[in-house]
């Protein structure tokens, strides 16, 4: 058997869209046709001339491009929308902004993701967690999967550490009965067999007419979410066994066992998250895996949203528990943002500050803030500030090793509340907390030097 590569220059885009318009049904090939000529081509010219987060062909992007299209294409505005939805997926948050501004001037209307019209998701439909809080950036990305999922296409997630990709494949699921998800986090010595037992552990493997075929045991269809994938070691010459595998598993829906069976896999979904651009410890992947792909690019949340979510945040926390009053510094809506302004600046600055001392390897992200908040609801019979700043303090300052590290993040943490709370706040002073019998914690306060651990 021969093999005919063809690079980007050979596919011819119309080619590729011609096909696709012969799957559509009469009534909507006319009006279609018609847009395509009049701003597909246009479009796809400017987006070759922008970096995409993650690197693919342009028969990748053509075909994200069109599975937004034939899902949304009820009026000319409906297929522009289509149209940003899926060219932009792949982009970083200021190029799909520059993107989309241009193609919304072609006709003159915003497709904005704050418009109720497009934005048709029902809060609750979502999975039930106090947690959780759903807003524009999380809907944008359960909005563009929906069309991937719907037809069972192969599904790469991009994203910094702590966006949310995994809390969105939890909720994006929900809404389709019947399906189970597999998780498998991915480490650098991940490999196909890893991938295989999972696949044997939540799948049948049966008999058909065309040979063996594992198909999901408890529900009609199964989810293969396969995390941080991008962490897994490349061998010696700079290949990857299991990207390579998932390739042969979405090319061929199935794979060879230990005794050289070819197994085929029905009703199981490939999901796969990755952090992105290029950092240490993370490889880039591969073309062919990318190009069988739908890509979706999560942005991190930005000062303003993670203020919103912590917000929220504290109000659920408080309001949810029985036998637990709501702090006076935060029973109005102006005092619950402000203490949300001041944790997410202390995360910024610890951040920023782990930076400059070259501690890479401490995380610290949203998810430090909402586990910050829900601690806070473990405290009893005690000031909440000094409750905020004991817990801000082993969030952030318990994993640190250095002396000067910790000093300068305690610092941080005492002169933000101090700026934005009444309550004065000694740097000199630690309040001690012990743990009772039903895990709450009690107050105590003795005199310390900040230096003490």
């Amino acid at each position: 058997m021969g093999i005919v590569y063809l690079s980007d220059e050979n596919i011819s885009a119309s080619s590729i869209v011609q096909r696709w318009l012969k799957t559509l049904p009469a009534e909507k090939n006319g009006g279609v046709n018609v847009w395509i000529d009049k701003y597909f081509y246009r479009a796809l010219d400017m987006c070759r001339r922008i970096d995409t987060v993650i690197s693919t062909t342009e028969f990748g992007m053509i075909n994200s491009c069109l599975s937004h299209i034939v899902s949304n294409c009820a009026s000319e505005s409906d297929f522009l929308c289509g149209l940003i939805d899926g060219l932009t997926s792949n982009m970083m948050k200021k190029d799909r902004h520059v993107c989309e501004k241009t193609l919304q001037g072609w006709i003159g209307e915003s497709c904005d993701w704050t418009n109720e019209v497009r934005c048709k998701i029902d809060d609750s439909a979502f999975l039930p967690n106090e947690n959780i809080v759903i807003s524009s950036r999380i809907r944008r990305a359960l909005m563009l999967l929906r069309p991937w999922i719907e037809k069972h296409d192969p599904i790469i997630i991009v994203g910094p550490e702590g966006c949310g990709k995994t809390m969105i494949v939890e909720q994006v699921f929900v809404h389709y009965k019947s399906t189970g998800v597999a998780t498998l986090s991915c480490n650098e010595w991940t490999k196909p067999h890893d991938v295989i037992q999972k696949i044997e552990e939540t799948c049948l493997l049966s008999s058909s007419s065309e040979g063996h075929v594992y198909r999901p045991r408890d529900t009609q269809r199964m989810v293969l979410f396969l995390k941080d994938i991008d962490v897994v070691a490349m061998d010696e010459y700079g290949t990857c066994m299991l990207i390579s595998f998932i390739h042969q598993l979405l090319t061929y829906k199935g794979f060879f066992n230990s005794k050289a069976i070819f197994c085929r896999v029905e009703r199981v979904q490939v999901v796969i998250s990755v952090h992105g651009r290029f950092v240490e410890g993370r490889n880039i992947i591969s073309r062919r895996l990318t190009t069988l792909s739908k890509i979706l690019c999560v942005d991190h949340p930005d000062a303003e949203e993670m203020t919103s979510i912590c917000s929220t945040l504290l109000a659920r926390q408080f309001e949810n528990k029985e036998n637990l009053c709501v702090p006076h510094e935060i029973k109005n809506i102006e005092q619950r943002d402000g203490f949300a302004q001041s944790m997410v600046n202390i995360l910024i600055s610890v951040k920023a500050a782990v930076r400059s001392d070259g501690n890479y390897d401490y995380k610290f992200s949203l998810k430090t803030l909402k586990l910050w908040i829900e601690n806070l609801t473990r405290y009893k019979n005690c000031m909440f500030i000094s409750c905020v700043t004991h817990e801000a303090l082993r969030q952030f300052g318990d994993p640190i090793s250095g002396k000067e590290s910790y000093k300068n993040i305690r610092r941080i943490i005492f002169s933000t509340l101090n700026e934005y709370h009444d309550e004065s706040l000694d740097g000199g002073k630690i309040n001690h907390f012990s743990t009772l019998g039903d895990g709450s914690l009690s107050f105590n306060s003795c005199l310390s030097p900040i230096t003490s651990r």
